[in-house]
């Protein structure tokens, strides 16, 4: 059997939100104030977190704005929000 330690996230990633495709695993979480976008982290085993970058969004009046399409996952993943 495996273990792992929680949280497998470092730092601050309230709101996540999980979706697979094929072997792969996104995850998106809130960001708030301290990067514009949404932050999106990549997994195949849902332990071990690769940062892809985010949305490519802007922050504004503290909201984000999405501004260009994902580029680092499959083209059929969107965020709504």
């Amino acid at each position: 059997m495996s273990s792992f330690t929680n949280p497998v996230l470092r730092g601050h990633a309230p709101d996540p939100s999980v979706v697979r495709v094929g072997d792969d695993f996104y995850l998106a979480n809130s960001s708030f104030g301290f990067l514009p976008g949404i932050p999106i982290s990549h997994s195949t085993d849902l332990v071990t977190w690769r940062d892809e970058g985010s949305n490519g969004g802007t922050a504004r009046f503290g909201r984000v704005l999405i501004e260009e399409p994902l580029k680092t996952v499959p083209p059929a993943f969107e965020i709504p929000y």
